[in-house]
């Protein structure tokens, strides 16, 4: 796949493609069915398969006020989309003044010319230009004057709910890392670079990685149980907290710690990326650090249950 800043540096000796535009964050179930109708449409009409996503968010932009995390990072997209098998990625820098162009001027200077365009598949509720003006009707009569075919991807649902970036963020909000997982059709996870806490779970006997995180999204407060990866390493099974552990302090201050089960060894430094699988409970606090440790220990029993064994070969 090849990544490019800009619609106008797509190579001018490129006859004709077939393109979907949107902001494709966490690559949700939603944008892997719009994603097989492009690679589909790109081999009927044998042009390559060409993605415009915007960078930052455009409600970022547009209403930060409002403090959209997006659900993973743009390394992340833009890894996924070349595992999906699309050509062409264009982060499209996103800011006011582009917010601005009319529905025709977006159509014509910024998909049009640039891109040459056979067919333009996008999700039901696709809107753009300025104040998100242009709506499909918009499109599909350009479409008919300009010449392209406008492909329109009805809305995946999962338990009769559907699935889309902003209903994710609300599930991983809740803690329900389970259903947000199954809308991602693949694990949340988080990223970050271990570093040096208090080493109080050393001292009662289960050791932690304290994680100075690198993503935007992070679950709710509670104990969560997952899956642990250190790049070139295999992944061991894990048990998360998320809060501010208050069995030991009356700090508001929230830290991310990892238990890896099977696993003692000193990792500062390391980037680490912790996969959430289910919440097993809310963060409480503790008579004292008996109680605690009974606990944690039967969380471990209950992470095992629910991720049971690991191969040898599952590497990261």
């Amino acid at each position: 796949m090849k990544l490019l800043k800009d619609v106008d540096d797509f190579p001018k000796n490129i006859s004709s493609s077939v393109v979907s535009v949107g902001n494709f964050d966490g690559l949700h179930l939603g944008h892997q069915a719009l994603i097989h109708r492009l690679k589909e449409a790109a081999k009927r009409e044998n042009a390559p398969s060409v993605v415009m996503t915007f960078w930052p968010h455009p409600m970022q932009v547009l209403q930060p006020e409002r403090k959209l995390k997006c659900i993973f990072s743009r390394e992340d997209q833009s890894r996924m989309l070349s595992e999906y098998g699309v050509d062409f990625l264009i982060v499209q820098a996103f800011s006011r003044s582009f917010s601005e162009l009319t529905p025709e001027q977006f159509v014509v200077s910024k998909l049009f010319k640039p891109l040459r365009p056979k067919d333009l598949v996008v999700g039901y509720d696709f809107a753009f230009g300025a104040h998100k003006k242009g709506s499909i009707e918009f499109l599909k009569q350009k479409g008919d004057e300009l010449g392209f075919r406008v492909d329109l991807i009805a809305p995946v649902k999962l338990k009769d709910q559907i699935v889309s970036s902003s209903r994710i963020r609300q599930l991983i909000a809740e803690g329900d890392v389970k259903f947000a997982g199954e809308m991602l059709r693949r694990n949340f996870y988080l990223e970050g670079i271990v570093e040096k806490g208090f080493q109080r779970g050393r001292k009662i006997g289960i050791p932690t990685a304290n994680i100075l995180c690198l993503s935007e999204t992070t679950p709710n407060a509670g104990v969560y149980c997952g899956y642990a990866h250190l790049k070139g390493e295999p992944r061991f099974r894990a048990v998360m907290n998320i809060g501010v552990n208050p069995t030991f302090s009356e700090s508001s201050h929230q830290t991310i710690e990892c238990h890896l089960l099977e696993f003692d060894r000193d990792i500062y430094g390391r980037e680490l990326r912790v996969e959430f699988v289910s919440k097993l409970r809310n963060e409480r606090k503790f008579p004292g650090v008996p109680e605690l440790v009974t606990q944690i220990q039967l969380d471990i029993v209950e992470a095992k249950k629910i991720l049971g064994e690991l191969g040898s070969n599952e590497m990261d």
